[in-house]
């Protein structure tokens, strides 16, 4: 199966109404993270996410959402966090390298920012990211990212919009990689860049492309291992926000299907 988008933008309003009975339909680890967090608005977002998560494997695997059970035993064997009755079908989901039952891979990434709660599900390492946060003064773009990517953003500044939306294309195509890969963050941005085939001003609805290694004085660049990564990455809300998925699919698509998290 490729690679599928699970979208949802969040209705404060009814987030906050129906919030203790979503709440309560999460897995418990699920519960755990959510109660750690005091700022209201992040608090959604993670009560959102989790329920998202279930709705997009179940309906990824063709399951009933009831089926979508969470056993963390062959991670940490010695808690033996849950007892299974006879036949019921628990499932294993990991970022890597694990197995569900079935012995089929499953890998799932997660993003959430501002109104909009996304995952992303493959068969493959897949990341994916949402962003809508602005870069003022084009801090993070010029600290950070590569040389291409700084003129990229910057240019024609006459329009400043523009090289907002363009630098959301950058840092999701940045953060959806690092996932990708299961480096996060401590990977230097600048090691590397979105090399891109298909882009807006071209008149596309995506914007398409690689990932390159950036090489540096010494050489030295991001080690692609000889793996060749693409991405995909999609305006939504008329640019104030972008989302981008990676994948070593080298026919990526996004495939995204708007869902609510109250069925």
């Amino acid at each position: 199966m490729k690679e599928k988008v699970y979208l949802y933008k969040i209705d404060k309003e009814i987030m906050l109404r129906e919030e203790s009975k979503i709440f309560g339909l999460l897995p418990e680890w699920r519960k755990e993270k959510a109660q750690k967090i005091k700022p209201q608005d992040s608090r959604l977002q993670s009560i959102a996410a989790g329920r998202l998560l279930d709705i997009a494997i179940s309906r990824y695997l063709n399951i009933d959402i009831s089926e979508v059970k969470w056993d963390f035993r062959e991670l940490y064997p010695e808690e033996n966090l849950k007892t299974n009755p006879a036949n019921e079908t628990v499932i294993n989901f990991y970022v890597h390298d694990k197995l569900n039952k079935n012995n089929n891979k499953i890998y799932y990434n997660i993003s959430h920012s501002g109104d909009y709660v996304a995952v992303v599900i493959g068969e493959t390492p897949v990341g994916i990211d949402v962003e809508n946060k602005d870069d003022k003064d084009f801090k993070v773009t010029k600290r950070f990212f590569a040389p291409d990517e700084v003129e990229y953003i910057t240019k024609n500044l006459g329009n400043l919009n523009i090289n907002q939306y363009r630098f959301r294309d950058v840092w999701t195509v940045k953060e959806a990689f690092l996932k990708c890969v299961g480096t996060g963050i401590n990977t230097s941005l600048g090691s590397f860049e979105g090399s891109r085939t298909k882009c807006y001003e071209e008149g596309s609805k995506t914007s398409e492309g690689v990932i390159v290694s950036v090489k540096d004085g010494d050489r030295n660049g991001y080690d692609l291992q000889g793996k060749e990564y693409h991405f995909v990455t999609l305006r939504l809300d008329d640019g104030d926000y972008s989302l981008t998925i990676c994948a070593e699919n080298p026919k990526l698509i996004l495939d995204i299907e708007r869902v609510e998290v109250l069925l």
